[in-house]
C-alpha cells in the first residue's frame, strides 16, 4: 500500500459577490513535503487561506524587496477543531466558551454571506472587530489560569501566535473566515477523511 496526497487549490469569490466564477485545481503528490507546494504556487501572489501546515511557511517570508508573495489568512475552522474537541474529550467549560465566542463571530458571516467586500468589511469593522479583542482579552486572562503544558494551553497559544493571520479578515472583506470552500471542494470527487485510503484501488 503506498500512501499519497491530494493538494487542492481553490477560488470562490461568490461569498463577497465577486465576478470570477469558481474553480478548483487538484494535484497528486507522494508525498507531503513543502517542495510541492512551493511548485505549485511558484507563479502566483496575494492571500492564501490555508491550515497550519509548516509547508506554508517560505511563501509568507518576505522578500528581497522586503514583501512577501503571500499574506497569511489563518482558517478559523482548524482552530475551533482544536476546542471542539479538547470539550468533546472533557467537557472544559473553557474551552466551550471559546467554541461559543468563535461561533458568535460566524453568526456574524451567515449574516453578510454574498454581499459585496466593502460591505462585509464594514459589518466586521462593527460587529466582529469588538468580539475579537475581547476574545484576545479572554485568552491571555485564561492563560493565567490553565496549566501552560494542558492542550487548552496549547490551542491558545497556537492562536496567539498566528494573531495577525486570523484578523486579516477584519481588514478585508474578500477574506474568509476559514479555508472550507478546499474542504468542501474534495467531496465530488469522492476524496474524504476515509476513503481516501482507497484512492487507488
Amino acid at each position: 500500500v503506498k500512501k499519497g496526497r491530494i493538494w487542492t487549490y481553490v477560488r470562490d469569490q461568490r461569498p463577497w459577490a465577486g465576478g470570477a466564477p469558481p474553480g478548483a485545481v487538484y494535484y497528486f503528490a507522494p508525498d507531503w513535503k513543502e517542495d510541492h507546494v512551493l511548485r505549485h504556487l511558484g507563479q502566483t501572489s496575494g492571500i492564501l487561506q490555508a491550515d497550519g501546515y509548516k509547508g506554508y511557511g517560505k511563501l509568507y517570508e518576505p522578500g528581497a524587496g522586503g514583501t512577501s508573495r503571500f499574506r497569511e489568512a489563518a482558517c478559523w475552522a482548524h482552530w475551533r477543531r482544536d476546542f471542539h474537541d479538547i470539550w468533546t474529550s472533557n467537557k472544559s467549560e473553557i474551552a466551550r466558551e471559546a467554541l461559543d465566542r468563535i461561533g458568535a463571530l460566524y453568526d456574524i458571516e451567515r449574516d453578510i454571506a454574498g454581499q459585496p467586500a466593502d460591505a462585509r468589511l464594514a459589518a466586521r469593522q462593527k460587529h466582529s472587530k469588538p468580539k475579537i479583542g475581547a476574545f484576545r482579552v479572554w485568552i491571555e486572562t485564561q492563560l493565567t489560569r490553565i496549566p501552560g503544558k494542558s492542550d487548552l494551553a496549547k490551542a491558545f497559544r497556537y492562536g496567539l501566535s498566528r494573531w495577525p493571520s486570523f484578523c486579516l479578515f477584519l481588514e478585508d472583506g474578500r477574506v474568509a473566515m476559514d479555508n472550507n470552500a478546499a474542504e468542501r471542494a474534495l467531496r465530488p470527487i469522492g476524496i474524504g477523511r476515509k476513503n481516501w485510503l482507497f484512492a487507488g484501488a
